[in-house]
C-alpha cells in the first residue's frame, strides 16, 4: 500500500520543479531520507523531493545505479533494528520502482541497523539523524560488487563495503 503523502503528481511535482530551476547536481549538499522512531516511511516532505532527484537523475543517467542504505537509531534490539532498516531500505527502493518500474534492476540495497551511527544516539536530535536511508549512486564498471566505489548524490565520492551489512540483492 502506498504511503497517503506519495503519489505520482507529487514526486513528477518534484521532478518539475527540478527540472525548471537549476540541475540538482549544482547542491553538494549529501541526501538522506529520514524517518519516525519505529517506522519505514520517510518523515517529511523533503524526503519525498530527495527521491524525486534520485528519480530524476536515475532517468537521465541510464547506466547510473542507486545503493539504498537503510540505519536505524540505537533503541531496541540488533535483531529488531536491522530488520527496520532493511524494510526502511526497501521502502525507498518500493516508492522509487511504483514511479519507474524499469529500474528494478539498477537499485541495490544493504542495512546496517543501528552499527553505524552518524550522530549521538544519547539526544533526540541524534536519533533523528541516524534513522536513515543513505542514497548512493555508483556506475558498476568502477569497481566490484563487494567493494564499489560510489558517488554521493550530488557531488564527491567515496568508499564503501555493502559487504559489511546482509546485502540483499
Amino acid at each position: 500500500m502506498r504511503h497517503p503523502a506519495v503519489s505520482v503528481g507529487l514526486l513528477l511535482a518534484c521532478i518539475t520543479a527540478l527540472l525548471g530551476s537549476a540541475c540538482a547536481h549544482d547542491d553538494p549538499t549529501p541526501r538522506n531520507v529520514h524517518f519516525a522512531s519505529n517506522k519505514a516511511d520517510p518523515v517529511a516532505q523533503d524526503d519525498y523531493v530527495t527521491l524525486g532527484r534520485a528519480l530524476e537523475a536515475m532517468q537521465r543517467e541510464p547506466k547510473l545505479r542507486l545503493l539504498l542504505v537503510g540505519h536505524t537509531d540505537g533503541d531496541g534490539s540488533d535483531e529488531h533494528n536491522r530488520k527496520l532498516a532493511f524494510d526502511r531500505a526497501t521502502r525507498i527502493r518500493d516508492l522509487l520502482l511504483d514511479e519507474d518500474p524499469s529500474l528494478v534492476h539498477r537499485l541495490e540495497l544493504a542495512f546496517f541497523g543501528k552499527d553505524r551511527p552518524i550522530a549521538d544516539n544519547d539526544t533526540p536530535e541524534g536519533k533523528a539523524k541516524n534513522r536513515r536511508v543513505e542514497l548512493y549512486f555508483y556506475y558498476p564498471e568502477f569497481g566490484t560488487h563487494n567493494e564499489v566505489k560510489l558517488q554521493r548524490e550530488f557531488g564527491g565520492s567515496l568508499e564503501f563495503q555493502a559487504s559489511a551489512s546482509a546485502s540483499v540483492d
